[in-house]
């Protein structure tokens, strides 16, 4: 929205920048709470809201023989992932391990401590499990009264080429089990 507005004898153009992205951090408390199964964010697969948010989803097999590193998408360049899920299709059963990342960080968005391994658990909602990527805890110095010297925040990753986001698995003595694992970008510039 444009327009003009006058400070005393001045008049001024403005516009008025309106962010109306769609995250999945912007949900309502509601609207996150009714994710809870793999088919209901399925819907969202590959499909573009508003032509800005971007969901790719692969199904990865955690009891692969030894420690695979499964593609699940290409975010191409200039894009901002801005969340990973993960959904457990099939309860995991083992010791093994599974995180999501990129070449630079194999847990850069989903470390295995935070991944829940039972059957249609979602793991990656809450910002403070999620990994660095995703996520910047809070820091203190000591001093009182004012402890804390940055606040925890959710945060997003900017890609300036294309890379691979991917789920590494170690088997361990995993016997079965599926992840789903959900990516939601923006692709910054139009393509």
């Amino acid at each position: 929205m444009t327009g003009r507005t006058r400070f005393g004898p001045n008049i001024i153009d403005t516009e008025q920048i309106i962010d109306d992205s769609i995250s999945y951090g912007k949900l309502s408390t509601a609207a996150k709470a009714s994710i809870t199964s793999a088919a209901q964010v399925a819907a969202l697969v590959d499909a573009k809201v508003a032509d800005k948010l971007v969901v790719k989803y692969a199904s990865v097999n955690c009891y692969q023989t030894g420690t695979v590193v499964n593609p699940i998408c290409t975010v191409p360049s200039i894009s901002i992932v801005t969340d990973v899920i993960t959904i457990t299709e099939a309860a995991i059963v083992g010791n093994g391990s599974q995180s999501v990342g990129d070449a630079d960080s194999a847990s850069g968005f989903l470390d295995d401590s935070n991944i829940t391994k039972t059957l249609n658990a979602v793991s990656g909602i809450d910002p403070a499990t999620r990994g660095a990527y995703l996520y910047t805890p809070g820091e203190q110095n000591g001093e009182t009264p004012f402890a804390v010297t940055t606040w925890a925040h959710p945060t997003r990753k900017l890609y300036l080429a294309d890379t691979v986001i991917n789920c590494t698995t170690v088997k361990g003595t995993n016997t079965a089990g599926t992840l789903g694992v959900y990516v939601f970008y923006m692709k910054a510039v139009p393509s």
